[in-house]
Formats: structure tokens, sequence, C-alpha cells
């Protein structure tokens, strides 16, 4: 499987905390992954600037949100990425061991697919 293809691994646990406020409907999640997979190419966009720019406040901005919005669907390992990303603007500092925002797009790439695989599991 090419990294196209990629699923990223989810924490089942907030799926299924998002399915217990909608009595196990899966309405809300879908809802919520709609509003993940739209609102996120911006932030993409502005950590990629932040990066190239060194612009510390708009990389720190939009990795907490990308962080937030990644780990309440379950994304760890992007979620793990806009932590560091937010880290590191915090304190002005980005190094060579931090995820590239090539990285970080295709983390959320395989987030997507596994996202919509697991609605289209639900629906079966």
């Amino acid at each position: 499987m090419g990294t196209r293809d990629r699923q990223a691994k989810l924490d089942n646990s907030a799926l299924e905390m998002i399915r217990s406020i909608s009595d196990g409907s899966d309405d809300l999640l879908q809802q919520v992954v709609a509003l993940f997979i739209e609102s996120t190419p911006p932030l993409l966009q502005d950590i990629e600037a932040g990066l190239s720019n060194n612009e510390m406040d708009r990389l720190r901005v939009a990795a907490h949100t990308l962080k937030s919005s990644a780990a309440n669907l379950g994304a760890s390992d992007l979620c793990e990425m806009a932590r560091r990303l937010e880290a590191a603007a915090r304190a002005g500092s980005l190094s060579a061991e931090l995820p590239s925002s090539a990285a970080v797009r295709d983390e959320f790439d395989a987030a997507c697919r596994a996202l919509e695989a697991e609605l289209n599991r639900a629906t079966q």
C-alpha cells in the first residue's frame, strides 16, 4: 500500500465518544468528519506558510487548532505532529526534527481516508 493509499490509525474511543453523544448514530460523526475535512486545508496552508516564513504566531494558532480537531476525531499521529509544531512555535524555535508541512498534509490525507473508511464500515 503506497503512501497515497495509507490510512491513519484512529483512536476509536474518540469516535465512540462522538457516537455516544448522538445515541450511537453516525449522524453527528458524519457532520464532524465533514467539518474536519472542510476546515483543515486552510490550517495546512497556514502551517506551511508559518514554517516557510518563520511566522511563529500563524504556525502556533494553526497547529493548535489542528491538534484539537485531530484529537477530537482520534487522529493521534496528526495530533502529535500538530502538538510538536505548536510547541516549537510557542518556543520560537523551529528545528529540522519537526514534521514538514508535506508530512502533516500526508498524515491529514491518511486520517481522512481512515475516517471515511470508518463511516463506510458503519453504514454497511
